[in-house]
């Protein structure tokens, strides 16, 4: 089984890679003295990043509704478990959307009646649904956003539909991703909202991880090293940019790198090494303000005072990598963290007592 849950080293170390690969497709080559490279696509990098935390995130949570229903039963899990999203996701990017507003207000970026259009959209991170006509980011980072908070949605019900199939599961989940698979190409090829619903077979592999987790593993069933999941990430790095440079369509190969994922992670032993386990943990514990804030140490590190040396730009950009994704975490997403867990506890008390929760 998965690590009982959620302490799986490998998966800090996994979202620790997915962040590295969203921060070096924004990268500039240039900053360096470098081109671009040839036959492979940097930006498709990025892509594969936010595709391991799509499947990352939905194991992730899988676990923690797991722990969630062994405290407080199935009656309330859906809302304690929206809650507690939200306040997680929505104080730091509402804070990022403001800074962007209020950098172009000031002149600084892009401009600001380009942001002002989409302000309220990126807000409620609704900017993929139909009425938003699929309206631009006003942070390039902002757009899997909406996907994840409409997944989380569907989270409870899946994690229910798991518990209730037992050995059955697995093939339940995989007929759910097919059944997303064929909805997705259904609506592609009939040019219906295909953005809607294209990221949802790159969702569910986290929750066939998940499912493939539970079961009892048969005494022949050996684990394989932890080296395995790593060097598919690794071989998905190299290869994913370089197919997506020969003209495949990236969301075309998407659903299928998900499902290697999703497959390999719950087959893998947990890795020994203390250094990458401490490593993976911190990376992971600030990978969200990492995610959002990267643009502004690029920019502020490479196109402030461009008449300093490579070396000094360098170090800006390190030390702001450290300190704006630690600055988020400890005054914008713990107090998050803390407030959602507060209010989640309230319903969960008023729901014992047959109450409505006071405001």
């Amino acid at each position: 089984m998965i690590q009982s849950q959620a302490e799986s080293k490998n998966l800090d170390l996994l979202r620790s890679f997915a962040v590295a690969f969203v921060v070096i497709s924004h990268f500039p080559p240039s900053a360096l003295g470098l081109s671009s490279p040839r036959g492979y696509h940097l930006q498709s990098l990025g892509l594969l990043g936010v595709l391991i935390f799509f499947v990352h995130t939905s194991l992730v949570l899988m676990l923690s509704l797991e722990r969630q229903v062994a405290q407080l039963g199935v009656r309330r899990l859906q809302s304690t478990f929206l809650i507690r999203r939200i306040f997680r996701i929505y104080p730091l990017s509402v804070c990022v959307v403001c800074l962007v507003q209020l950098l172009s207000l000031v002149g600084v970026g892009h401009g600001f009646e380009h942001h002002l259009t989409s302000f309220a959209y990126d807000i409620l991170l609704v900017q993929n649904i139909p009425a938003t006509s699929f309206t631009p980011n006003s942070l390039a980072a902002l757009w899997s956003l909406p996907f994840e908070m409409q997944m989380y949605v569907l989270l409870p019900a899946l994690f229910l539909l798991v518990r209730a199939s037992g050995r059955r599961a697995p093939m339940r989940v995989v007929g759910l991703w097919l059944t997303a698979m064929a909805l997705a190409l259904g609506l592609y090829r009939l040019n219906g909202r295909y953005d809607l619903v294209k990221y949802i077979p790159c969702f569910l592999p986290g929750v066939l991880a998940y499912a493939l987790g539970t079961q009892k593993p048969s005494a022949r069933t050996a684990r394989l090293p932890p080296i395995v999941l790593f060097s598919l990430v690794g071989a998905l790095a190299v290869a994913y940019p370089i197919l997506v440079a020969r003209g495949i369509r990236e969301n075309l190969l998407a659903p299928f790198v998900c499902l290697a994922l999703g497959i390999t992670i719950p087959l893998c032993e947990d890795i020994t090494s203390h250094v990458l386990q401490r490593l993976g943990k911190v990376i992971a514990t600030y990978s969200y303000g990492v995610y959002l804030t990267h643009i502004f140490a690029i920019d502020l590190a490479f196109a402030w005072a461009p008449q300093l040396p490579i070396v000094a730009h360098l170090a800006i950009f390190i030390a702001l990598m450290w300190l704006l994704p630690w600055a988020a975490y400890k005054f914008i997403e713990a107090p998050g963290l803390e407030l959602g867990k507060r209010i989640a506890h309230s319903f969960q008390r008023a729901a014992q007592r047959g109450l409505s929760p006071s405001p």
